[in-house]
């Protein structure tokens, strides 16, 4: 429901799920969105990985690259 009602809180999802038969208290719905929060998006992760693929030669030469004084 959050990702389909991304402005959705606790309260609006609580009501929902109530009106679909499911009986969850409101603090467990937060708690649930909370750990939501905390994950990130799979289509952002799949993006800094493909960079960190496709970069991952030019990187490692710049992190070993040196100037002699």
């Amino acid at each position: 429901m959050k990702s389909e009602n991304p402005s959705w809180g606790a309260p609006p999802i609580d009501v929902e799920l109530l009106q679909l038969g499911f009986e969850i208290s409101e603090p467990t719905v937060s708690r649930y969105l909370q750990r939501i929060r905390r994950q990130p998006e799979q289509a952002k992760v799949q993006r800094w990985l493909a960079f960190l693929q496709n970069h991952r030669e030019v990187m490692a030469a710049f992190d070993f690259f040196t100037v002699p004084r």
